[in-house]
């Protein structure tokens, strides 16, 4: 009798030993870390998804977050572990909590693996990984007219007008796209660059192609050609 109590008190921890150690355990999913280009590949999914206005801009900074740049999503992860990462976490929440909140759509499943895996792989900024992507983007003889002014008149030119000058800035004349050219704001915006109000506002970012184009006639001296 006595034999068959210590069977059951054995077998009764070891039972207790297994349960707790399922309810400790992390069920990550089986995916495999994968090397992602930050600047083409993850970081327009942010400023698609998370600089709305209100949101994680540099201007509102919703949270204490600006996921306009490197540093600011970097803040709300922790690299190489998706699964305790706050970004990761929220963008998979269904509740009241989840990112992006009620009425922007959810992320895609394509985009919610590319940041589980990039996060998985170290979170890392390499610098040098869109030069693919820059060499298929044509930026020889980039004409304003041509060019650039069709995209100012789709994007910026409903708002920014000299009748009337949001924030100050008109994009209706070669003259005044120029001075915002020069003195860095047009290039800041449309880039979404810390410290600048991202454009277009209220909307997704422009294609990066668009902004490489913008940039290298800013770089040849913003010609009227």
């Amino acid at each position: 009798m006595k034999q068959k109590k210590s069977i059951t008190l054995i077998s009764s921890l070891a039972l207790t030993i297994i349960f707790l150690n399922i309810q400790g355990c992390k069920h990550h999913p089986v995916i495999e870390p994968k090397e992602h280009c930050f600047k083409t590949e993850v970081l327009p999914i942010f400023l698609q998804n998370c600089t709305n206005s209100g949101c994680h801009n540099s201007i509102d900074k919703a949270e204490g977050y600006d996921f306009t740049h490197y540093d600011g999503i970097l803040q709300g992860l922790k690299p190489y572990d998706p699964e305790d990462s706050k970004i990761y976490k929220y963008i998979n929440k269904t509740d009241e909590d989840k990112m992006p909140p009620d009425p922007y759509p959810p992320l895609t499943s394509e985009q919610k693996l590319i940041i589980y895996e990039w996060i998985a792989a170290g979170a890392k900024n390499d610098p040098n990984c869109d030069t693919a992507q820059t060499v298929d983007c044509d930026t020889t003889a980039i004409s304003y007219s041509q060019d650039l002014v069709p995209i100012l008149n789709q994007y910026c030119v409903s708002c920014h007008t000299t009748s009337s000058p949001s924030g100050g800035v008109a994009l209706d004349n070669y003259s005044s796209v120029k001075t915002v050219a020069d003195n860095g704001r047009l290039y800041g915006s449309i880039a979404r660059l810390p410290g600048y109000v991202p454009m277009p506002y209220g909307q997704g970012p422009l294609d990066s192609c668009i902004v490489i184009k913008f940039d290298a006639w800013i770089k040849a001296g913003a010609p009227n050609n």
